[in-house]
């Protein structure tokens, strides 16, 4: 930065680089940002921060969403983010001021869960999931949020998750012998998976057969 100083977004190491006024003031708040308030590019935010009170979105810093009169620790659903990680909890009906804006309620039909999936949603730790029905529902990876409806029986599959499967089985196309954790499959059909099939469930181009347990070699 020009004026050698980065404002940290929350006190956060990234922001937006800071004018020759608020670096000499040692603004510790955040400077705003270039892309969408040139007016006051580089000044010292006097907006509320996450966890501080608003009453809409524009009285938050950096398009952080405003929630039951909290300024959440995440921005609003149509902002243009520049980080990947800084994406919107579409389930958040409020944001909780005591714990820096994190949210503290969800939409019916979703959860209030820890965040433990990395760093792929940003600086969190709670956010809304959506409950999944585990008879027809799956995830298909750790960190999502939203539910995926199971799959067909033939389609294609992985054996470390085979509850992606409407039968819950997912048949490896290696000879069972040899399987291993985390090899592909077909999803099997659920006489297949009644039947504990072990050599291989078809797949969904072989349609008059699909999911069945293969008996060819």
């Amino acid at each position: 930065c020009a004026s050698g100083l980065c404002g940290g977004i929350d006190g956060k190491q990234f922001g937006y680089c800071c004018g020759m006024a608020a670096a000499a003031a040692n603004c510790s708040r955040g400077c705003e940002p270039s892309t969408y308030l040139t007016p006051v590019a580089g000044m010292c935010t006097n907006r509320s921060i996450s966890g501080e009170a608003c009453h809409t979105s524009s009285d938050c810093f950096d398009s952080r969403a405003c929630l039951n009169g909290t300024c959440c620790s995440f921005p609003t659903p149509d902002a243009d983010r520049y980080d990947y990680r800084d994406i919107p909890d579409i389930g958040c009906t409020a944001c909780n001021a005591l714990s820096g804006g994190q949210c503290g309620m969800c939409l019916p039909g979703y959860t209030l869960e820890p965040m433990n999936y990395g760093s792929k949603l940003g600086n969190r730790s709670t956010i809304c999931r959506q409950v999944c029905d585990p008879a027809i529902e799956f995830r298909s990876s750790s960190y999502d949020i939203f539910c995926t409806k199971k799959l067909a029986p033939g389609r294609y599959c992985n054996t470390d998750q085979s509850d992606a499967c409407a039968s819950g089985v997912c048949g490896a196309t290696v000879n069972h012998l040899s399987a291993r954790s985390g090899d592909s499959g077909f999803c099997c059909g659920n006489a297949a998976a009644t039947a504990n099939c072990s050599r291989g469930c078809e797949p969904f181009a072989m349609i008059s057969v699909a999911g069945m347990c293969t008996n060819r070699s």
